[in-house]
């Protein structure tokens, strides 16, 4: 009996470490090719585009003023310029709004307040109203916590040189990556995601994502996909691709920069992973279907599957720590090499090898690219516990989307914004309440090093689980304590 149940859990081992394993390889070639990318944007020298400038908001009083003033600096013709305030706040934020639209018509400029009193469809349904108003035959989108460079509509625009390209998308930058160490494992993962994912994507003619603000879409893409729908989380993403499946492309500049702001404690971090993680089943779910149906050619195809898959490898992640515990005691015991141990280091050496390659950039001196390589590679098992300790998490919302259950858009608070109690901590009980589940995967995982050490197993791999569960359950202890005490 115990030999069945070791080659269920060795099967469900080798799976879930294969899959992790392709999807860290599939990274690692896109870092790869980029080696050798020399993609040029055309411009055009003409570039008088009208323009509707959409900022779509929700209860965001702490950071609004911010966005506001950064938009007062845009330079563009007030002729062609368009500004719309999508604000369903029902805090202090609405009032902000209002002050900024008396001083902008004051001034001339085109502006209007959109407010709902039922937030139907939240982010996309807001984005969608304003839509159905707007003047502009190009949509820019910015969310309440970036800081958009005066001359970004002029570097933007003149890209749009061909018929069919839907959106631009800009780089994101963060004004916050050093406040504390979840700053610092966020700005190395979204790094990644623009410098190597959507940088690699665009040269290689693969599909890529709109990322929801710091962009500009054609109106008539929008249109044409099906515009702004709200039955998934991630309406930014199921636009991308419904755009991209329709015939549209994509373009991604990586040198144009926009600083905005990450979330800086676990509360805000783990209401943002619920709707990242959530949303990309939801849309994996809606539309993978028609990936493998539409004209995508085979390697788009397989690329297109990996991304809309990316959110569920936590669930392959969660699974493949779980299946090691039982592999502890059903395996023959062994004080040498063992080849289900080393298979883990496979996907870590390959998340290294893109690191280093992210950090390879023309302009930097050779002693400056070491630097960032060697800083990168420190953060690397902190990096690893922090997506172990989110696995738990981020699985109950991947299964969630996949399962087609419903929950409201929850915006991630900047800024020390304290969200409301209906709106964050009600977020399936997991933001309030302790987490009391990583603690006893924590305390597991614990105490497996234990045997781990006599016994050669999984130790390495089982320490940074223990660390990366614990360090979430303390870390919502302390803000528990801090959330009563306000």
């Amino acid at each position: 009996m115990n030999q069945i149940i070791g080659a269920v859990f060795d099967i469900l081992y080798l799976i879930t470490v294969s899959l992790t394993t392709l999807y860290c390889f599939y990274n690692f070639v896109l870092a790869l090719l980029l080696l050798f990318s020399k993609k040029q944007h055309q411009v055009k020298t003409n570039s008088s585009f009208k323009v509707t400038i959409q900022l779509p908001i929700y209860n965001e009083k702490n950071v609004v003023d911010s966005l506001f003033e950064h938009i007062d600096r845009i330079s563009y013709p007030n002729d062609l310029l368009e500004i719309q305030i999508l604000d369903d706040s029902t805090d202090g934020c609405l009032e902000i709004s209002k002050k900024w639209l008396t001083k902008w018509r004051n001034e001339g400029r085109a502006v209007q307040l959109l407010h709902r009193q039922e937030r139907k469809g939240y982010k996309a349904g807001a984005l969608a109203a304003g839509l159905s108003a707007a003047k502009g035959d190009y949509i820019c989108i910015f969310d309440a916590d970036f800081k958009p460079d005066p001359h970004f509509l002029k570097h933007v625009l003149p890209v749009f040189t061909d018929a069919t390209t839907a959106a631009v998308q800009a780089r994101w930058t963060f004004v916050n990556q050093d406040q504390n160490l979840l700053t610092l494992l966020q700005t190395l993962q979204l790094n990644i995601h623009f410098a190597i994912e959507q940088r690699a994507r665009y040269f290689l003619h693969l599909p890529l994502q709109f990322n929801g603000t710091c962009g500009i879409w054609r109106k008539t893409a929008i249109q044409d996909a099906g515009g702004w729908q709200a039955d998934t989380l991630t309406e930014d993403l199921d636009l991308s691709y419904r755009a991209q499946l329709n015939g549209w492309k994509i373009i991604y500049l990586n040198d144009v920069l926009v600083p905005g702001e990450l979330p800086s404690d676990l509360r805000s971090l783990r209401i943002q992973q619920h709707r990242w993680m959530k949303g990309g089943a939801e849309t994996a779910k809606k539309l993978i279907h028609r990936v493998w149906s539409g004209n995508f050619n085979i390697a788009q195809k397989i690329s297109a599957s990996l991304h809309l898959l990316s959110s569920s490898i936590y669930l392959v992640m969660f699974l493949m720590s779980i299946a090691t515990l039982p592999l502890l005691f059903l395996q023959p015991k062994s004080i040498g090499w063992r080849l289900d141990e080393t298979l883990n280091y496979l996907p870590l050496t390959l998340f290294a090898l893109t690191m280093i390659i992210a950090n390879i950039k023309r302009k930097l001196s050779f002693f400056h690219q070491i630097k960032k390589v060697f800083q990168s590679l420190i953060l690397l098992p902190f990096f690893v516990a922090f997506h172990m300790g989110f696995s738990f998490h981020n699985t109950k919302a991947v299964l969630s989307g996949w399962r087609g259950i419903k929950t409201p858009f929850n915006r991630t608070p900047k800024a020390g914004v304290v969200a409301t109690k209906t709106e964050s901590f009600s977020s399936h009980g997991t933001i309030i309440k302790p987490a009391y589940a990583e603690l006893i995967l924590g305390i597991t995982f614990a105490l497996s090093c234990l045997y781990d050490i006599e016994h050669n197993s999984f130790y390495h791999f089982h320490i940074l689980c223990a660390i990366g569960y614990l360090s979430i359950f303390v870390l919502s202890i302390i803000q528990t304590n801090q959330y009563h005490e306000d």
